[in-house]
């Protein structure tokens, strides 16, 4: 099943990208990453017979189906979609009174899309997914790169190091033994800061550094997420993608999501020089610019991390710093940011929803802050993680940018993961990043 706009329905106990209102255009709304505690329910699993789901053009894609956690209708509709988008290339129905089998050919390259929909249905049928990849070697953005792209950036970044940082640091704030943990502040353009938490373990070091910047939304910082990094021997940095201070009540960032920052990664981007993207992009040189400076990093490992929001941040960290050695994001969103205009999957933020009146502005902005052409600037060492039926950050957005990486790079393809799992789907990134903060380091 579809909505009106195309996007095939995903099952709202998992991961969903909504559609909100912002002024002439729509964008998404992106649910919070935040771990969450579930309560069992009935979901299907759909597995492809390749454990990472990819294929080369010609193979067969076999998914298995089966019930998981809980009582559920034998009757399935299923169809394929190529790419995520109208028309299905295969079609038929499922019998899923035991474990069942649906097949279609790996044809040409490009992403997989598995639609099961509960058949009959009474009301909202519900709704489930599953996801491959055919010769995803080949993917690569539909964007036009601009001709100005490196000059550009080049003179916003001399207009920021032309701005001092000012740091403004607080240490000792509630630090366990062996640690240190503080706030930093840092003037950014606009008159705008950059604020987190930095932690670091007690003494001179030198230590691998490591920046992370946050999944979208308006909210606090926890003091852990820095200080999870320091436990395992780095100098940390953790970001908030506004201007915010990192640690007042809820109630203060509900009230900035509903006023000034509603929507807000909508907010100007019909110019390259308004859109709320570009003090969040400016914003991660400048929290580069204050790892350099200390004197207790080892000047050979600066990693830039982040899931989805944070992912897009990275891609564009690793781009602006040649200081940046290695990259590691979780289902990085905002991929092929105008990607929409051009009968693709309109991933988040969903700038490709803006009205026809306004597309051609919006994708010259868009242009200018596209993952994939950060990506081609970095040298950087990359682990890059991206989930199978997640429909927030589509599979070949994130193979777009992946593949435009120059330096060694691995990517971490998981079947059944959405963009928020609720089954410990993303357990191969969590492993394979465990692994890699362990190695860059030594």
């Amino acid at each position: 099943m579809t909505h009106s706009d195309s996007r095939p329905e995903t099952n709202p106990g998992r991961s969903k990208a909504r559609p909100r209102r912002r002024g002439v255009f729509t964008i998404l709304a992106l649910l919070a990453l935040a771990p969450l505690a579930f309560a069992a329910e009935p979901w299907l699993r759909s597995l492809p017979d390749h454990p990472t789901g990819r294929y080369k053009s010609g193979e067969k894609i076999t998914w298995t189906i089966k019930k998981e956690d809980g009582a559920m209708p034998d009757s399935w509709k299923w169809q394929v979609l190529k790419n995520g988008v109208p028309p299905a290339i295969a079609s038929g129905t499922v019998d899923l009174a035991a474990d069942a089998t649906v097949t279609c050919p790996a044809e040409g390259m490009g992403w997989m899309f598995l639609v099961l929909t509960e058949d009959p249905a009474q009301g909202k049928p519900r709704v489930f997914n599953g996801g491959a990849l055919v010769d995803d070697s080949q993917i690569r953005t539909t964007a036009k790169e601009p001709a100005d792209f490196d000059a550009y950036w080049k003179d916003q970044i001399k207009r920021l190091a032309a701005i001092p940082m000012n740091p403004v640091l607080t240490t000792n704030e509630g630090t366990p033994a062996g640690f240190l943990l503080g706030k930093l502040e840092l003037d950014n353009i606009n008159g705008t800061h950059v604020r987190g938490y930095w932690a670091k373990p007690e003494g001179d070091g030198p230590f691998p550094a490591v920046v992370q910047y946050q999944y979208a939304g308006v909210y606090p910082l926890q003091k852990d997420w820095a200080l999870g990094h320091a436990r395992r021997g780095y100098l940390a940095l953790n970001i908030i993608a506004h201007d915010l201070p990192v640690d007042e009540p809820p109630e203060f960032y509900k009230q900035q999501d509903a006023g000034p920052l509603k929507g807000y990664m909508g907010l100007g981007n019909t110019n390259r020089d308004t859109t709320y993207v570009k003090r969040m992009f400016l914003g991660t040189r400048r929290a580069i610019d204050w790892v350099v400076t200390r004197p207790d990093w080892n000047r050979k490992v600066l990693l830039v991390t982040g899931t989805s929001q944070g992912g897009f941040q990275s891609f564009a960290a690793a781009g602006l710093s040649p200081e940046v050695t290695h990259l590691c994001v979780n289902v990085p969103a905002g991929c092929d940011l105008s990607a929409g205009f051009r009968g693709l999957y309109k991933g988040w933020p969903g700038w490709g929803w803006a009205p026809d009146s306004l597309r051609a502005q919006v994708e010259e902005c868009a242009s200018y802050y596209e993952p994939c052409f950060f990506a081609a600037r970095t040298r950087a060492h990359c682990l890059v993680a991206v989930g199978l039926i997640d429909t927030t950050s589509p599979a070949t957005h994130v193979l777009a940018a992946f593949n435009a990486l120059r330096g060694d790079k691995q990517l971490i393809s998981m079947p059944d993961c959405p963009h928020t799992g609720r089954h410990n789907e993303a357990r191969p990134f969590n492993e394979a990043s465990g692994r890699f903060f362990e190695e860059i380091k030594r």
